[in-house]
């Protein structure tokens, strides 16, 4: 057996008098004081650190800040200036003038240009397009251009209005057709039809002809 000479200490909490009994609720106890006390001490030592970099800076004179103010790298902000492009063609004016004179004015579409005015395509070329979801029309950039007549631009939104008013049929067992006889009919309503066909003609001849001055690859 083990004797010791130092009296034995034996912790008294409300009625409770042995100390085997009670070491759970003991221990947790003492760990939440314990934890209480290190968040004590940790917020007085942020408290401390604030103070003493308040009073340093209220140490530091005037001339010092706006010294350090001056050699910090100042940040400088552009203007993005914005690049007027001039068209030719005025689509809104178009677009007024066709839905005067076949719509009766009863057509809101929305009207605007696409690309850039470049193709480097040799196969195909999309000169307009309209959207169902949106109704919003776009014409190819590439026909905003002197040499390109006012009436073929015209007929190109001609053109794309028919699509927004005659919607592909669809039937059964039968390939979608988009360009039915209905529109084709009313196509060949507007009134400078034969005109923007053989202009159109010679506008495919000057896209998708090949370059003389470019090379080919001779094949093996």
């Amino acid at each position: 057996m083990y004797f010791s000479t130092k009296p034995k200490r034996i912790l008294r909490f409300g009625d409770y008098t042995k100390q085997k009994q009670h070491s759970s609720e003991l221990s947790l106890i003492f760990k939440f004081f314990i934890k209480r006390k290190n968040q004590l001490l940790l917020s007085k030592k942020t408290k401390k650190a604030e103070n003493y970099m308040a009073i340093q800076k209220s140490k530091k004179p005037k001339w010092l800040w706006k010294l350090t103010t001056l050699l910090q790298p100042k940040k400088i902000y552009r203007k993005k200036m914005a690049i007027k492009v001039e068209n030719h063609h005025n689509l809104k004016e178009i677009f007024e003038e066709i839905n005067s004179q076949y719509f009766s004015s009863s057509l809101a579409l929305e009207i605007d240009w696409a690309g850039k005015g470049k193709t480097d395509s040799r196969s195909s070329i999309r000169l307009g397009c309209y959207n169902m979801r949106t109704q919003r029309i776009k014409i190819n950039k590439i026909l905003d251009y002197p040499h390109i007549p006012r009436y073929f631009v015209s007929f190109i939104l001609y053109h794309e209005i028919l699509h927004h008013i005659y919607p592909p049929v669809c039937q059964l067992g039968v390939k979608r057709k988009i360009h039915h006889p209905l529109f084709k009919k009313k196509e060949k309503e507007f009134r400078d039809y034969i005109a923007a066909q053989s202009f159109l003609k010679d506008l495919k001849k000057e896209l998708f002809t090949p370059n003389p001055l470019k090379k080919t690859p001779e094949k093996a």
